[in-house]
């Protein structure tokens, strides 16, 4: 057979670029107003509509006469039953435009089916006609996945000799000419009147398929290819038509045995089942005119009836292939799926590196603002008025340290944050060993960098060889903090920076040798409040008691804190402490060694760039307290602004209870100075004083 040629030189049939859409309607009223709607709900604007009436008994005239009084797009005509197919060619025969679609009663167009039709076909001026995919849809118009449709090149024909892979008439638009070269739907074939169609044309001409979803077809139980013996008779006898026409061609042979074989197989299993089912029925007379259809088109099929293994056989067989078709298309899906993801995660990727980008601008840009800003309002100034300030707060843990830095950050010029624990050159060992490994510090980080000690090491690297080591160590250390810093006051808008860490306590002159311009504020609380405090905070979170419990404590303390918490009167009144001796010997020679070397220290390195506050003093006189701290960073101090800084802070608003009422678990447990009185025994006061007594009296606490 010579392959398809192309469409004949002749006129156009029909009015140019007008599209006839075909709709014949048996039964099938209640479908029929979604068919015609969706027809006149198109983009393209220029086509019509005839409804053909196939001798239907239902309301189909009335519902189609509604549109075609209303609009003049709209034709009805009504007919003797003809058939499928002989409504179709009436329809074909009174349509007036160069293109033809045709829609059955059932199924409905997608708003753009006819712009993509008329396209592809302008596009593809030598094709007859152009085909797409279809929607399945719920007998009530509930959309289902689009089934997955190979794109279709080359040689149709010899595909549509293997099978009917077109399968809804809606999905084809045609041009007109076509008919008169091939002829209409052979109604003999009426169910697969459209597949012996496309057969006939795509053995003369080329055809196109574009792949778009053009349309809805809807499945429910009255569809023709629910028929088991009418589509065995219609698909076999349309493939039998074919066979004079692949005689001598031997690929066209062994598609058409394939196609047969298909066919026969799927619709002949079918019927068998239909057959078995007749006969439990008792229903003779349609088990047998089921099986004259057999004999006729499938006589294999026989045995299927007679042989149930036979029969559950091909049914499991035809179900492997079933699955074996859902599991390669899952497996496409998933291929799809994964190339998405890596294409979304390079996009992410790419969005993130500009982000990184962007940040760092706007970090650049909000200092400037802020230089800017504060240049116009104090223009008066040197630049030195305006630099950023930089700060630390000293003090041992739950000294009242996280008070005084929330306060610090609540002033409009003032970020303050914690703990980064920068400093701790010498930081090996615990005093207080509820943590077993030593406080890391970024000064440590730095110097037991692996990595880092292999990149100086190399012999042939220059900038390694420029200076000491501790020199390095010393320089890189300031440029990281500085860069933290730098990110606090660009995020903030605020000028003065500063962090709170109670390590640094014990690093003041570490912090003097890579800062000596800095501002230190060391806050002080007396040693035996900080104890039972401490005490209490070690409770909160030992591991075991808390998601995220960090401190290891010995059973003893962990029997403490139950009973303490089960009935803290109780507790006192049995004498018992809540202090384990031996660590509370560790906590006061922490305090110990801690406030006196910042103390000392401070007041010799930083001279008047150091303040040391009392906590006990900020409990009294807060607002009082905190104003030569604000002086001293060089921010607004006003009574107004710096009492506004207090009142966010508040032991009240914070704990959301009053001052002195006790929550053991809380991270705001008292508030209150001099707790200890009540906590200690006089074995604890022993124990404390013969530690620490002395730096006790020099902080101003007396021994009582």
């Amino acid at each position: 057979m010579a392959s398809p040629s192309k469409a004949p030189k002749r006129l156009r049939v029909g009015k140019e670029g007008f599209v006839s859409v075909v709709i014949p309607c048996y039964n099938q009223a209640h479908f029929l107003v979604e068919a015609i709607q969706s027809v006149l709900s198109q983009v393209y604007a220029d086509f019509e509509v005839i409804v053909v009436d196939d001798g239907s008994q239902d309301a189909t005239a009335e519902v189609a006469a509604t549109y075609a009084d209303k609009d003049p797009r709209v034709r009805l005509i009504c007919q003797q039953n003809r058939g499928l197919a002989g409504a179709r060619n009436r329809g074909l025969a009174e349509a007036s435009g160069e293109y033809a679609v045709f829609l059955d009663s059932d199924d409905r167009l997608v708003e753009g089916a006819l712009e993509v039709g008329v396209r592809e076909l302008e596009a593809n001026p030598d094709c007859a006609f152009v085909f797409g995919h279809y929607r399945p849809i719920s007998a009530d118009g509930v959309a289902y996945a689009v089934p997955r449709q190979e794109r279709i090149g080359g040689d149709h024909y010899f595909a549509l000799l293997r099978d009917n892979y077109i399968s809804m008439p809606a999905s084809v638009m045609y041009r007109r000419w076509v008919f008169e070269e091939v002829g209409g739907f052979d109604g003999s074939v009426d169910a697969a009147a459209d597949w012996d169609l496309y057969l006939r044309v795509a053995r003369r001409f080329p055809i196109h398929h574009h792949g778009e979803v053009v349309a809805d077809y809807r499945w429910h139980g009255a569809n023709m290819t629910a028929d088991p013996a009418l589509m065995l008779r219609s698909t076999v006898s349309v493939l039998r038509g074919q066979r004079q026409h692949v005689k001598g061609n031997k690929r066209y042979e062994e598609a058409y045995e394939q196609g047969i074989k298909l066919f026969r197989e799927h619709n002949g299993a079918n019927l068998a089942k239909e057959i078995r089912s007749h006969l439990r029925r008792r229903d003779v007379g349609q088990a047998i005119g089921g099986a004259l259809v057999l004999a006729r088109y499938y006589p294999r099929g026989l045995g299927l009836v007679v042989n149930k293994g036979r029969l559950r056989s091909y049914e499991l067989a035809e179900e492997l292939e079933a699955s074996k078709k859902r599991l390669k298309n899952r497996e496409r899906k998933l291929r799809v799926v994964n190339k998405r993801v890596k294409e979304l995660n390079g996009a992410l990727a790419k969005e993130e590196r500009r982000g990184k980008r962007l940040r760092r601008r706007n970090r650049d840009l909000a200092l400037e603002v802020q230089s800017l800003a504060r240049q116009r309002e104090y223009p008066q100034d040197p630049p030195a008025t305006y630099a950023r300030t930089t700060f630390f707060v000293v003090g041992e843990m739950k000294s009242g340290t996280s008070w005084v830095m929330w306060m610090l950050d609540s002033h409009p010029e003032v970020f303050c944050s914690g703990e980064g624990c920068f400093f701790g050159r010498d930081q090996e060992w615990e005093d207080v060993p509820v943590i077993l490994d030593p406080t890391p510090s970024l000064r440590n980080g730095l110097l037991g960098c692996e990595g880092l000690g292999i990149w100086r090491s190399f012999m042939w690297n220059y900038w390694a060889k420029q200076g000491d080591a501790e020199y390095d160590l010393s320089n890189l250390t300031r440029l990281a903090i500085d860069y933290y810093m730098l990110q606090g006051s660009a995020r903030s808008g605020k000028r003065i920076v500063g962090d709170k860490s109670p390590l640094h306590t014990d690093y003041v002159d570490e912090i003097f040798e890579l800062y000596p311009e800095a501002k230190v504020v060391h806050v002080v609380r007396d040693g035996r409040d900080v104890a039972v405090s401490l005490m209490h905070h070690f409770w909160n979170l030992a591991k075991g008691e808390h998601e995220a419990g960090i401190y290891d404590l010995e059973p003893e303390e962990l029997a403490k804190r139950d009973a303490y918490r089960e009935d803290p009167e109780a507790f006192g009144v049995s004498g018992q402490s809540i202090f384990v001796e031996e660590r509370l010997r560790q906590i006061a020679a922490r305090w110990n060694r801690r406030t006196s070397k910042a103390s000392r220290e401070g007041t010799g390195l930083f001279g008047d760039k150091f303040l040391q506050i009392k906590y006990e003093d900020l409990l009294l006189r807060p607002v009082e307290i905190m104003q030569p701290i604000f002086e001293l960073l060089g921010a607004p101090s006003d009574e107004d602004t710096v009492r506004r800084c207090v009142q966010q802070n508040s032991f009240e608003r914070a704990a959301g209870r009053p001052q002195g009422s006790e929550v053991s678990e809380s991270f705001f447990r008292k508030g209150v100075a001099g707790d200890w009185r009540e906590m200690f025994t006089e074995r604890d006061r022993e124990v404390y004083e013969q530690i620490a007594g002395q730096t006790l009296v020099e902080m101003g606490y007396p021994l009582d």
